[in-house]
């Protein structure tokens, strides 16, 4: 039937129990294992035939488990000893049922080394696994042991790769084993005796003393369950106002050495102040509607300061008169789960109050959109109650305009499984809509479902309307920038390890940029890049305004370029970015009309002081001297040519001198000299005052050329 396991599998391979102690434990959930075991013991009073399936679908849910069960030793006709799993529930459920060989199991591995055991995929050893076609990640297996005695086993399975047993769901299945262990040799012994009862009965009716022992028997055993579960059992005679405690139950109470008979009184004494109020207040008509109680309530243990906690349930019994009778329950301790709720508290005050602080509005809200908390900064600022705006109420605070995007964004944010971050209004306590982040965080279960998302809103109106001015502003900046018919210009100026400007990038350029430079597809690149022989200068002076930052104009004539500029440089951006706006205009051409404007000017006045001093005069010597003293103030030659005669210094302006090439304002005898051959000078002649040029600079001389042959003015 079973199929032998893999000869390259040995037991060790799949049995990892010594992994338990170095797994961190999960945090035991206390109150959910103690909610659990009330109806477990009340279960084992009334219907002790389905406890097993309870304490199987207990087992599932306190250890996330995939898969739980119990599998009873049995014998088979031919004597061989299998594990029946009699309850299952879980994946593996539709194999109740169904056996394992005790020689050839976990569950016998389990009794025989007499301890909780783990392992991990079993089916690669225990090869009859893998005939459920479900892989098993791991499997922890616990003995259930009556009197010393074997009798079988309470596993579970986990088929999740992702989880994994550690020592809380060893201790959790340990008192879960307790408690079964407790119950079979209950139902085995209640079974046994009420088999035996009904031979003797069937030999003679009569005879009822083995039924009472029986019974008597099963109590004990029901006494030995409920302690073994830690649970105290108590019963109240309301007619004659006597109490019943058991062993633990005066344990729980703190009064072991309170001798008996005792009374409700005994029992009220010991209670907390307020809890004795509110338990005299309400427990008659309890008592008098028939209900049944479940009230939670603060004892003091005499003799010390301890005070404990205890949750009782208890039902009321009629008389056939159906007049109240016999109140009987259970109690357990809580006072762990207690201080833990008590420290919750705290810590939740705590958060409470540090939220309070914050500025933005925090809340936290189920995966529909239902919020169920917030900080009090909310309701200052929306001016809504808590009861107002618990639920759905905070969509009232929300733009109208933004409700549908902000909703859709949120359903996304959840159905992903990711951050959200949107910006939406939030209506103000007086009506204003102000502008908002709204960031939103998930909480995830073990299977990444989202359970929980945490958010906060952080005011962002003044950016908003500040970013909004400043996209206008940009607008209107960028019109102009395009607009203007001047070349603009953003540099950034390079420095070398000196400190020394050597260079400039253009980072921006406008449209009248290479119309006014000349210079095309800039933006970018550096000044040498594109005028390589500019003059080092350029980079200097516009370094001395990113260092400085002051603003400077002038006009300069670019030698390299061949143009002449009106530039207006200024500093931009933060000091340090070294950047400077440039705003110029190409004036070569008006420069040009300018000079020509001033010399044809000049010329002009020259001509009319001229004739007003020539006009009066008769005698040629007179009008020849005058002339000479009146050329002096004629405009000089570019190439500053000087003339010189025997008996005059005349100084002449012209635009381009034939004879020679010298700096302005230079004074030369050698301008009156004709190069001849053999570098011998000839002297000029005395009535040769004309310089031999292009254009005519002085007004007296009749021709171009002097008549005379020894002068040295041909």
């Amino acid at each position: 039937m079973q199929r032998p396991p893999s000869d390259r599998v040995a037991l060790s391979d799949v049995s990892i129990t010594a992994a338990l102690a170095q797994r961190s434990p999960r945090a035991p959930n206390w109150q959910a294992e103690a909610e659990a075991m009330q109806p477990l013991a009340q279960q084992m009073a009334r219907d002790p035939e389905s406890l097993l399936q309870t304490v199987v679908d207990l087992a599932l849910d306190l250890c996330q488990a995939g898969t739980a069960g119990v599998s009873l030793l049995e014998s088979t006709p031919e004597g061989a000893e299998i594990f029946r799993w009699v309850v299952i529930a879980g994946v593996l459920a539709s194999h109740v049922g169904g056996s394992t060989p005790r020689h050839f199991s976990p569950c016998g591995v389990c009794l025989d080394r007499g301890t909780p055991q783990l392992f991990s995929y079993p089916e690669r050893y225990f090869t009859y696994f893998q005939e459920a076609n479900t892989p098993i990640v791991e499997e922890l297996v616990l003995p259930l042991v009556t009197d010393s005695d074997a009798i079988g086993t309470i596993w579970i399975m986990t088929h999740d790769a992702q989880r994994h047993f550690d020592a809380e769901d060893v201790r959790v299945m340990t008192n879960l084993a307790n408690f079964t262990a407790a119950a079979l040799h209950l139902r085995q012994r209640t079974t046994q005796e009420l088999l035996a009862a009904n031979l003797n009965l069937e030999a003679e009716i009569s005879d009822r003393q083995q039924v009472e022992a029986a019974l008597r028997a099963s109590e004990e055993h029901l006494l030995k369950t409920t302690e073994a579960a830690q649970i105290g059992t108590w019963q109240w005679n309301l007619k004659t106002n006597e109490v019943v405690w058991s062993l633990l139950m005066k344990k729980l109470l703190g009064c072991e050495s309170i001798p008996g008979p005792n009374s409700h009184e005994d029992w009220v004494a010991l209670l907390n102040e307020e809890d004795r109020r509110y338990m005299e207040a309400g427990l008659p008509d309890w008592i008098q509607a028939g209900k049944d109680v479940d009230f939670e309530y603060r004892v003091k243990i005499p003799g010390t300061n301890e005070t404990r906690w205890l949750r009782s349930i208890g039902r009321v019994e009629c008389d056939r008169q159906g007049q109240p009778e016999i109140m009987q329950g259970i109690a357990i301790d809580i006072t762990d789960r207690k201080q833990t709720e008590a420290a919750l508290r705290e810590s939740g005050s705590q958060l409470q109050s540090i939220a309070n602080l914050v500025p933005d509005l925090l809340w936290n809200s189920e995966p529909d959109g239902s919020t169920n908390w917030y900080n009090q900064r909310w309701m200052e600022y929306t001016g809504q109650t808590f009861e107002q705006a618990i639920g759905w109420g905070w969509i009232d605070a929300i733009h109208p305009d933004d409700r549908e995007g902000s909703a859709w964004r949120y359903r996304k944010a959840v159905e992903q499984g990711m951050l959200l971050q949107q910006e939406h209004r939030i209506r103000r306590h007086d009506g204003a809509y102000r502008w908002f982040v709204v960031k939103a965080s998930p909480l995830k279960d073990e299977r990444g479902k989202v359970i929980k998302m945490y958010g906060a809103a952080t005011d962002i109106h003044e950016q908003r309307v500040a970013l909004e001015a400043l996209r206008e502003s940009e607008g209107k900046y960028r019109s102009l920038f395009e607009s203007i018919d001047r070349g603009f210009c953003l540099l950034e100026i390079l420095f070398d390890s000196t400190e020394t400007a050597y260079d400039y990038r253009f980072l921006e350029v406008n449209a009248a940029f290479e119309a006014q430079s000349g210079l095309s597809d800039a933006a970018g690149k550096t000044i040498l890049e594109l005028v390589p022989n500019l003059e080092p200068q350029w980079a200097e002076q516009y370094g001395r305004v990113a260092k400085l930052g002051e603003a400077i104009r002038f006009e300069a004539n670019v030698t390299s370029m061949d143009r002449v500029f009106d530039i207006y440089a200024f500093p931009s951006g933060a000091l340090g970015q070294h950047l400077v706006a440039v705003l110029f205009a190409d004036i070569t051409d008006r420069k040009r009309r300018e000079e020509q404007l001033r010399r044809a000017a000049e010329l002009d006045a020259f001509r009319v002081t001229l004739a007003d001093a020539l006009r009066p005069l008769t005698h040629p010597v007179e009008i020849q001297a005058t002339a000479g003293s009146r050329a002096g103030r004629v405009p000089q030659c570019e190439s500053g040519c000087v003339f010189r005669n025997s008996r005059y210094r005349l100084r002449g302006r012209a635009r381009l001198c034939q004879w020679c090439d010298t700096p302005e304002r230079q004074l030369s005898a050698r301008f009156i000299q004709r190069k001849g051959t053999g570098g011998t000078p000839r002297r000029t002649h005395d009535s040769c005052v004309r310089c031999r040029c292009r254009s005519r600079s002085v007004p007296n001389a009749e021709s171009d050329l002097c008549g005379n042959s020894d002068c040295g003015s041909h």
